[in-house]
């Protein structure tokens, strides 16, 4: 046991780059009765707790004996030896455990070293299809996908059924969403020499701005670009704080979402902030302060499904900036360059973009007709075979349905 502890302090604070013949050395003259920080100085470790993946290598045995050194060419496991039928106990004992790890436990136990390739390739080669890959029916990602699919039938179905039951409308629904406008895009055609390479301006990697934006049924809202990304402090002070707009562009800015919204509606966006495995997030759209003042202004906020773009009309509005700014040409600016080239000019880019939306509510409605009810989303599933198994499923069985919520 007190041999074990003391392996297992090397472990922590030996590196993952040394080899397992150093750390048998180390071990050995700790075996000897040197002190650890002793044994690891005259071997040269750093202390750093970066191979933990080897704990499990140290619990199976406590074989601290030196390697023997093998020099020359890589060994091979003789068929039929007692090490090969070692090597496949150890391989069927943990199906999922890399060929390094294999290997060295094969040492541990053995004394013999083999690379990692050996293990791979000594694996491959058992007969009697004792060892050979099997394709499930339905691959991890088709899973997730159905997970995902079905919270978007779950999100559309009570989305219907509510608006079935009177307790809200197309028209109450207000989308917000944030996307980049890059500058200094080089075109997609120009004029070169025949046979030589069209050169630009334009950086290899354009700068990227972000663009924020809520519209309505009838039109947009608000509208804010940025020279940051969207994050929580961003996300905060477009929803919340009164944005003046610049002279070159009056038509981004506007007072604070809670106070332009019409009360007893629903505020629509996606799952920004709900990163990885986050239970409870607290961030971007999950800020706890935007909720409550969208409560207390009688606007009820409801989160988009998982991948749910296609069922938010801020993005079709969004397309339709970046492709106006993306052809804006500047004054006096060349006839072979197009799109804005700083901050300044992509802010009047914006602007002069959303003056020709002002008064086009037939272009909002349309995006909406398309995707504020899952129109595009519904056309898709009809040509997805993993969509159209779902489906399925959710008419047999007890199909969970979001439930959409009052009106405040």
């Amino acid at each position: 046991a007190g041999q074990l502890k003391l392996a297992l302090q090397v472990v922590e604070k030996t590196e993952e780059s040394h080899s397992l013949r150093l750390r048998a050395a180390v071990l050995q003259r700790i075996k000897s009765g040197i002190d650890v920080n002793t044994a690891l100085a005259d071997a040269c470790v750093r202390d750093k707790n970066a191979a933990k993946r080897w704990k499990d290598l140290l619990q199976d045995t406590g074989n601290v004996t030196p390697l023997k050194r093998s020099g020359g060419r890589p060994r091979k496991v003789a068929k039929g030896s007692p090490e090969e039928k070692l090597l496949e106990r150890l391989a069927d004992k943990d199906p999922y455990c890399s060929t390094e790890i294999i290997a060295c436990r094969l040492l541990n136990r053995t004394e013999i070293e083999i690379s990692s390739r050996t293990v791979r390739r000594q694996l491959y080669k058992r007969a009697d299809d004792r060892f050979s890959y099997k394709t499930p029916n339905t691959s991890c990602s088709e899973v997730n996908l159905e997970r995902v699919l079905d919270m978007q039938m779950g999100y559309l179905d009570g989305m219907h059924s509510a608006i079935a039951q009177g307790l809200c409308s197309e028209d109450e629904f207000y989308f917000a969403d944030e996307c980049p406008i890059f500058i200094g895009v080089l075109p997609r055609k120009g004029r070169c020499r025949k046979g030589e390479q069209l050169y630009g301006r334009a950086p290899y990697r354009p700068r990227k701005f972000t663009l924020h934006s809520a519209i309505g049924p009838r039109g947009y809202y608000k509208v804010w670009l940025s020279e940051n990304n969207a994050n929580d402090a961003e996300v905060r002070h477009f929803v919340l704080d009164n944005i003046r707009s610049p002279q070159h562009a009056p038509s981004l800015g506007g007072p604070p979402l809670p106070l332009t919204i019409p009360p007893h509606s629903f505020f629509i966006w996606d799952r920004l902030g709900r990163a990885g495995r986050c239970l409870n997030p607290s961030k971007q759209h999950y800020n706890p302060e935007i909720h409550q003042q969208f409560r207390q202004a009688k606007i009820q906020v409801v989160m988009l499904p998982p991948k749910g773009h296609e069922a938010n009309p801020s993005e079709l509005f969004q397309g339709n900036i970046q492709a106006s700014v993306k052809r804006w040409r500047a004054p006096g600016q060349a006839a072979d360059e197009s799109g804005p080239r700083d901050f300044y000019e992509a802010q009047k880019a914006v602007s002069d973009a959303l003056d020709r939306l002002r008064f086009s509510c037939k272009a909002f409605r349309g995006w909406y007709a398309a995707r504020a009810t899952g129109c595009h989303l519904r056309l898709r599933w009809e040509k997805d075979r993993v969509a159209k198994r779902v489906s399925r499923r959710r008419t047999v069985e007890e199909s969970e349905i979001y439930q959409w919520p009052r009106k405040l």
